[in-house]
């Protein structure tokens, strides 16, 4: 009878992990704990530099929405000095969409021409719609267009585009992945701004482009955190206080850090502060150079992985005593905290917390039991000696 409560007990406890993996009941917990115990920064690449259009460069140019674009004509021609001395490419993650005087709308648009490394971004505007899926079942689909935000017309006629929108986790609004391309339409497809610089930068290197995924979404680890990308304020790089040859045969990035510009974002490397957009797409331009893609493992596969850790030791600590218990069930949660880390940095994404959650409660319930036990049995011991 007791062997059969024990392989019952075991059962229900696998039974129980199985089904909290794969339904992810503790889903944002379980991401929490993801970003606290394995998104970690590393160096990050000399390559990568960002220009950042901060309060320094706004407090003595004035507003952004107030530039024209000689701006923009000034920083290429003090980044592309030379033949020899110029970046592989150089990416504008703003929105040059209104016209604002013709004349220096055409002029940058010529620059842009002639120096042939510009990336530009554009945005997409996204509506909630229902639709009906092959089945006829009706769906929500967030990522209805609603509208594209395109550079001028002399500008996207001659620059390199790439759409700028960031791919928040519908649970907490972190980022922590990111589009490689999107599907406008059935004959449409587009690059995300990432892509398009990474792919500029390697036809400045003479090497083919090596995608480390074949999705149009890539989950990925961050290599930086806010601020660790080497970066200068655009009004020091025009007025010659930051010589081009720092920016030679680099990614240079462009882009917005000031709270102001509503450019910045929770993400998972660093849960005090926020990121600023251009970060984020330097940390993605990395990911896909260096391959730091994450995959999930099949959820059927970790939930069975799980059902066995579980219904396992709950079998083993059936008779064990209460210290030896304790530490089993320690030791099954910090293996499987570090087995997870193992295997995230390898690029694999499993449950997190499910396993050593419940190996801590198996180790509260026995330790119960035991103590329930124990004053059974001394309550009996007491009654027999009277």
């Amino acid at each position: 009878m007791k062997h059969i409560k024990r392989i019952s007990a075991s059962l229900l406890a696998g039974v129980i992990a199985f089904f909290a993996v794969y339904l992810n009941l503790l889903s944002i917990v379980d991401k929490t704990a993801e970003d606290i115990l394995y998104h970690h920064s590393s160096a990050t690449m000399g390559q990568i530099r960002i220009i950042k259009i901060d309060d320094k460069t706004m407090n003595e140019l004035g507003d952004i929405s107030t530039w024209d674009r000689s701006v923009y004509t000034k920083l290429l021609d003090a980044l592309n000095v030379s033949e020899e001395i110029a970046p592989a490419v150089v990416g504008f993650d703003i929105l040059l969409s209104s016209e604002k005087d013709k004349k220096t709308d055409n002029e940058f648009a010529d620059m842009c021409k002639k120096y042939g490394n510009v990336v530009c971004g554009f945005s997409y505007v996204f509506s909630k719609e229902l639709q009906e899926d092959e089945n006829g079942v009706l769906l929500e689909n967030s990522m209805t267009v609603k509208d594209k935000v395109l550079p001028y017309k002399e500008l996207r006629d001659v620059a390199n585009l790439g759409f700028v929108n960031a791919l928040m986790d519908n649970d907490d609004s972190f980022i922590r992945s990111s589009f490689l391309s999107f599907n406008e339409s059935e004959d449409v497809t587009a690059k995300s701004f990432s892509v398009s610089v990474y792919e500029k930068y390697m036809e400045s290197q003479g090497e083919e482009v090596n995608f480390p995924t074949d999705e149009s979404v890539m989950n990925f680890r961050y290599s930086g955190k806010p601020g660790d990308y080497e970066n200068v304020s655009l009004i020091d790089v025009l007025n010659g206080n930051v010589p081009a040859t720092a920016f030679d045969d680099c990614i240079v990035l462009v882009g917005a850090y000031a709270a102001g510009m509503m450019d910045s974002y929770f993400v998972p490397v660093d849960r005090s502060s926020q990121m600023f957009g251009v970060e984020i797409h330097a940390n993605v331009i990395e990911a896909i150079i260096e391959g730091k893609t994450l995959q999930n493992v099949n959820k059927v596969v970790d939930a069975i992985i799980s059902a066995v850790v579980i219904a396992l030791i709950t079998y083993l600590c059936w008779n064990l005593s209460v210290a030896k218990t304790i530490i089993v069930c320690l030791a099954t949660a910090i293996l499987k905290l570090l087995a997870g880390y193992i295997l995230f940095n390898q690029g694999y994404m499993m449950n997190v917390l499910s396993v050593p959650v419940l190996a801590v409660v198996i180790a509260i319930l026995y330790v119960a039991v035991n103590y329930y036990k124990a004053r059974k049995a001394k309550k009996k011991y007491r009654k027999g000696v009277q």
